[in-house]
């Protein structure tokens, strides 16, 4: 094996290093809130109604603690096949944990391939450091459904972008879109600006529009016979409630401002390394010329996806998914977002990332940079989660620590606005998850593994390093 293979295997095994930490710490100190134990009890409601057949208004026939609850159709899933499993209590909840760690490490292994079969292997670290340097490492600890969501984005883009059969690309999409009941608009306006955002990306083919369409209409019926099954009607009852909306428009416009811009809430803070490739595919796609392989428009559709996620989560009363870190209904759609825009605009980012590494000098400080305003993602893990969250949400100014819209609409928004940008930042207070010896440690490795795929990354930019541009969006299709 040459010295250049040695040197590229390097990276891969510091960050692999890390990620066994982290399952340390899965094993010993994950997470969960409240959402997880309606997710868990809600699953172990679900088979209780089927074992009993009622198959229409599921919520009627259970007792409160087994109400199925409004949230999707594919978070309850794993639940059900712990269930039937034997597995319950404290160690369910542990699974789920388990299952997002598996989730965030799947997250990681697609960017890698997609990277490699789009022709893009030379952006592979940036897209891994990107998902590495996220609030995603929070939620691989954690028994939530964010990491999960994120994985099936992912995978369903990945089968868009390397032209998977129709088959695939619909059962991708079917789980993808099962993990919101507003997914699923998005994740075709994903395909469509995947399909046409290159010119020499070759078009759709018949089974790969018929694969969309199949999927799309398998997961409007698959929700809408779950909303039978508990509710008795089509709908969603509970988010299409006037009580689940935010009622006054200055205050979802200063929601839509703080999932991105408050210090305690906001995707521009807690995700920075997301937000500058989004910012810089913005104005590539502005900078685009005739005759590039990238277009214009699709930094544009990019663009209002984003901005039309954003205003829906601002009008529901709960817009940052607390009690957790960071905005939590936007983060699972970043990573899949991340991923199209390198991959449309990869020449660019080619160059940016050339300009960034070029030298050990601009090495050194995009590490230390990345890395400075990374470490609050690790040092969150690390802290206490309970001394964490108690501060952030702990009363203050009137607003108690557990204060909900039923408790005034008024009080409640004032508070919620309070915490997103009153309160000091969170983020700095988790700076003091790395007073101990293991959090040295942890900190460590992480500086390191980010260091290492930024080398990586100089590394395939030099000259050799750079790989022909042949890929499958050269070819009308791929071996699958």
């Amino acid at each position: 094996m040459s010295l250049r293979r040695w040197r590229e295997l390097a990276p891969y095994a510091i960050v692999a290093a890390f990620l066994v930490g982290l399952a340390v710490v899965v094993a010993d100190d994950w997470v969960w809130t409240g959402d997880t134990l309606t997710v868990r009890n809600g699953a172990a409601g679900i088979v209780k109604c089927f074992r009993e057949g009622h198959l229409s208004s599921c919520d009627a026939h259970n007792p409160a603690f087994f109400d199925v609850g409004p949230l999707p159709l594919f978070q309850y899933l794993p639940g059900i096949v712990f269930y039937e499993l034997g597995i319950a209590g404290d160690e369910a909840l542990h699974w789920f944990a388990w299952l997002s760690f598996a989730a965030f490490g799947g997250t990681l292994a697609l960017y890698w391939q997609v990277s490699a079969r789009t022709g893009s292997s030379a952006l592979s670290p940036i897209l891994l450091v990107t998902a590495l340097t996220g609030p995603l490492l929070w939620y691989s600890h954690a028994a939530f459904g964010e990491a999960l969501a994120a994985f099936l984005a992912v995978l369903y883009l990945s089968a868009i972008l390397t032209r998977r059969s129709g088959l695939v690309i619909a059962a991708t999409l079917w789980m993808a879109a099962l993990t919101k009941e507003v997914a699923l608009p998005f994740l075709l306006a994903l395909a469509l600006i995947a399909y046409y955002g290159r010119r020499d990306m070759p078009r759709p083919t018949r089974g790969e529009t018929v694969g969309l369409a199949v999927g799309a209409l398998a997961a409007l019926l698959t929700t809408a016979l779950f909303n039978v099954f508990r509710y008795g009607g089509p709908s969603n009852d509970v988010y299409l409630s006037a009580a689940a909306r935010v009622p006054d428009l200055g205050r979802r416009a200063e929601f839509f401002a703080g999932l991105w811009l408050s210090p305690n809430g906001g995707m521009a803070w807690f995700w920075p390394s997301a937000t500058f490739l989004l910012v810089a595919a913005a104005l590539f796609g502005w900078g685009a010329r005739t005759g590039q392989p990238s277009r214009r428009w699709p930094a544009a559709a990019v663009v209002l996806v984003i901005v039309g996620l954003t205003a829906g989560f601002a009008t529901i009363t709960n817009p940052f998914g607390w009690y957790a870190w960071g905005p939590r209904y936007l983060i699972p759609w970043i990573p899949c977002l991340v991923l199209l825009v390198v991959v449309l605009y990869r020449e660019r980012f080619e160059a940016l990332c050339r300009a960034l590494v070029s030298s050990r000098k601009r090495w050194v400080a995009s590490s230390a940079l990345l890395s400075a305003v990374s470490l609050p993602q690790l040092g969150a893990i690390l802290q206490d989660r309970d001394d964490l969250f108690a501060w952030l949400f702990s009363a203050t100014k009137g607003c108690p620590r557990d204060i909900t819209v039923l408790d005034g609409a008024d009080r409640y928004y004032e508070c919620l606005s309070h915490q997103a940008w009153g309160r000091f930042p969170v983020l700095v207070r988790t700076y003091e998850g790395f007073a101990s010896l293991e959090g040295a440690i942890y900190s460590c490795a992480f500086v390191a593994s980010i260091a290492a795929l930024l080398w990586l990354a100089k590394l395939r930019m030099e000259p050799a390093g750079i790989e022909p541009a042949t890929s499958c969006l050269q070819s009308r299709r791929s071996p699958n």
